[in-house]
């Protein structure tokens, strides 16, 4: 019974903890109690929330940085220079050259093309200007042929001789007239002209193609030998003389003109100016009907 009673002491002095130097020995139940109460202790601790980070906070207003800047001097951030670069020098290849000159070049060669082309395509349009003047003159030379046409005027009637010194009445008179033409082009002229053409020995005009420029006259006349009738009218209220005439003219197309006629009578008097009068001028009726 005593070696129980020594066993059990003995066991309770080795569950018993060794105390820490400075530290009261504590017996061993107030040591079960002291453990048990900071258990219940520990289980109704309350935990702590998690600490909010600020991260997610709403960044302050730009006009309010300026202040907060100021307030606080680690966002005043001074910039006083650029950090040295050191830039190696490449020596450029042709294909460097080519790509940095290639697009002014090209431009340039652009620029060469487009101006020969508007100098070829103004001689081009000056050709076809050049053509178009050349067929409307040619246009204008056929029409030409038929358009033109001749004028008789300026009358004219000169006593040769007389029958006595003093009289008035002429033997002889001289007639002449001017042939205009009074278009835009040359012509020549083709005809025969009678003067006093029912009476016998009347003198012809003959005009073996003249050449007529544009208003500049072609003179043609002739010597009229006077009736006796003929000479004391021109002395007094003034003689008549027929004129009958066939002509054609030729144009710068080179094609003939149908036959024109021209029947007249010229009025000559004493110190008064030659005139005619029932003058008119028409185409042939043979030249018609063929």
């Amino acid at each position: 019974m005593r070696r129980s009673i020594v066993f059990a002491m003995l066991l309770a002095v080795c569950q018993a903890p060794i105390p820490m130097p400075g530290q009261a020995t504590r017996t061993t139940n107030q040591g079960g109690n002291e453990a048990q109460e900071e258990r219940k202790a520990q289980n109704t601790i309350t935990p702590k929330p998690p600490p909010i980070r600020e991260d997610n906070k709403t960044p302050a207003p730009t006009e309010n940085r300026a202040q907060i800047a100021a307030q606080n001097p680690e966002y005043n951030v001074k910039l006083t220079g650029l950090p040295p670069v050191a830039i190696a020098d490449k020596n450029k290849t042709v294909w460097d050259h080519v790509f940095d000159w290639g697009p002014w070049v090209f431009s340039l060669l652009l620029v060469v093309v487009g101006a020969i082309g508007v100098g070829l395509a103004h001689r081009t349009l000056q050709t076809f200007d050049r053509q178009a003047e050349i067929m409307n003159l040619q246009a204008d030379l056929m029409k030409a042929n038929m358009a033109q046409w001749v004028s008789f005027t300026n009358w004219r009637a000169t006593p040769v001789n007389r029958v006595g010194p003093l009289s008035k009445e002429p033997r002889t008179l001289r007639i002449d007239f001017d042939i205009i033409n009074p278009s835009d082009f040359p012509l020549t002229l083709k005809g025969v002209f009678k003067l006093n053409g029912l009476l016998p020995g009347a003198p012809q005009i003959m005009v073996p193609r003249g050449f007529i420029r544009p208003n500049h006259p072609l003179t043609v006349g002739a010597d009229v030998l006077m009736a006796d009738h003929q000479a004391k009218e021109y002395a007094a209220e003034g003689a008549r003389i027929s004129l009958h005439g066939e002509y054609f003219h030729i144009g710068p197309s080179k094609e003939r003109s149908p036959v024109m006629e021209i029947h007249a009578n010229i009025v000559c008097r004493h110190g008064q100016p030659t005139v005619s009068e029932y003058e008119a001028t028409y185409e042939k009726e043979d030249e018609k009907q063929s």
